[in-house]
């Protein structure tokens, strides 16, 4: 389980796909790979991030191990963090409330519910048969791990929550005098920009002296950015772009390839989700192919929706479609190209053959007055997926993943990297309570590795200097 990052929070219609419509008339894109490759890739394995299923027909002796090595793993984090040696010395963030923020929960896990204070619904499409997720009880589990003194409030916003819903949800964590909230999620907004009604909610909090958490997202591998430069006569890229338009109208992700392969050539099936963005006056439609075995791709969903050339207006496309097995690839027409606008296209589920880490953020970790948390393996290196920022936004912190945990077993991606920087600015806090959410990053970020590793331990060693060095008012 990567974590909810994968799926976006949009209120958009699913097509389910029963029949293919017919080839675009200006051609086929080319994507850059033949029958002998597909056949080739069809036959390695589909799905490389799922386990296995381990022990089902074990005997108890086997389940025991099993049970220690998940134990073992569920600790990991905590001591590669450095938490464990806080907690041995009584700090265990007491008498500190942590919000969460999430699609939905099982208040009641054994794993969370001697933490959980309250819990609230905010989901306007909330209904009786749903589905809760265990993505928001694994973040409440991490937090809980890590700072297992804290006290947890969960708000569900369910899994397509409006600007509306959202602010409802974070004014009741405000209400409840929460010192910390964490949102593993990522919005995508029709803004061209890096702004959304979300991110302003999240900044509005951390203006209230709340410390604001949340995911970078998974899209290190599953974003690529380019510019909408055309092609010069030769129909090669012209010199300094990114990406050019050539004389049928496509985006070209190099000099010889239109088409930008999902799941790297390999067949995937079920959901997938694009978003294509882009900023300056131009016009840009979004296909979804399949490649089929006569040699004629087709074309499985479109979103040509015409932009009115005003770029205060929303530039954006959009695809959701659940799709067969089969090979599948993006491709971008220039329908009124612009040299200057800036392309970044998304994919939420697969990932890209031409992916670009930078710029892969999204809200709310856009925004610098909130602390976006990368995803590192075992070994501290920061993951393929785990999203980058561009410019003067990056990445602030970055915490383990492929932990073990209760709720939702093996728990991947920056999803599960939030929480324990969540949980460590609730130990600073326990240790600290007059630091300002300006002062808990500072600490956070001065007392990371050269990877931006969070310290726990290192951190709440350098909040306690800190609240020596505060004047405090003598008692008589």
């Amino acid at each position: 389980m990567r974590g909810r990052q994968v799926a976006t929070r949009l209120t958009v219609a699913v097509l389910v796909l029963s029949l293919l419509v017919a080839p675009q008339a200006a051609g086929a894109p080319k994507y850059g790979l033949t029958d002998g490759q597909l056949s080739e890739l069809s036959e390695q394995v589909l799905d490389r991030e799922s386990p296995g299923e381990i022990g089902a027909d074990s005997d108890t002796e086997i389940e025991s191990i099993a049970d220690l090595r998940a134990e073992r793993a569920r600790n990991r984090g905590v001591g590669d963090i450095g938490a464990t040696r806080v907690h041995d010395e009584g700090i265990t963030g007491e008498g500190v409330r942590v919000g969460v923020i999430d699609g939905g929960f099982e208040a009641g896990h054994t794993a969370i519910d001697d933490h959980v204070v309250d819990a609230r619904s905010f989901d306007r499409h909330d209904s009786e048969g749903r589905i809760v997720s265990t993505h928001g009880t694994a973040v409440a589990e991490v937090v809980s791990d890590t700072a297992p003194g804290s006290d947890l409030y969960l708000a569900d916003v369910g899994e397509t929550p409006s600007a509306d819903s959202y602010a409802e949800a974070v004014d009741w964590l405000l209400a409840n005098d929460v010192d910390v909230i964490v949102d593993s999620g990522s919005y995508f907004t029709d803004a061209s920009g890096d702004t959304s009604p979300i991110t302003t909610v999240a900044e509005n909090a951390s203006s209230q002296g709340v410390v604001f958490v949340t995911s970078a997202g998974n899209y290190g591998d599953r974003h690529w950015a380019g510019s909408g430069a055309l092609a010069d006569d030769s129909g090669t890229v012209a010199e300094g772009s990114d990406a050019a338009t050539d004389r049928s109208g496509w985006i070209a992700f190099d000099e010889h390839t239109e088409g930008n392969l999902l799941a790297d050539g390999r067949p995937t099936r079920g959901e997938v989700s694009l978003r294509l963005r882009w900023s300056g006056e131009a016009d840009y439609d979004l296909y979804l192919y399949r490649h089929l075995r006569n040699g004629n791709p087709r074309v499985v969903a479109k979103s040509v929706d015409r932009q009115a050339g005003n770029d205060s207006l929303a530039n954006s496309e959009s695809i959701n479609v659940a799709v067969p097995r089969g090979t599948y690839y993006a491709a971008v027409y220039a329908h009124e190209a612009n040299e200057s606008a800036r392309l970044r296209l998304f994919s939420i589920h697969q990932s890209l053959a031409h992916a670009d880490a930078r710029g892969s953020m999204v809200a709310p970790a856009t925004s610098r007055e909130v602390i976006a948390v990368g995803a590192t393996g075992p070994n501290g290196i920061p993951r393929e997926y785990s999203s980058l920022g561009a410019g003067d936004i990056e990445v602030d912190l970055s915490a383990p993943d492929g932990v073990q945990t209760s709720a939702a077993g093996e728990f991947n991606g920056t999803s599960a990297a939030a929480p324990y920087v969540a949980g460590t600015a609730a130990l600073l806090e326990a240790r600290n309570p007059g630091l300002s959410p300006t002062q808990v990053e500072a600490i956070l970020e001065q007392t990371a590795d050269e990877r931006r590793s969070v310290d726990a331990y290192a951190a709440v060693r350098a909040a306690s200097i800190a609240d020596r060095k505060q004047p405090h008012n003598a008692t008589v």
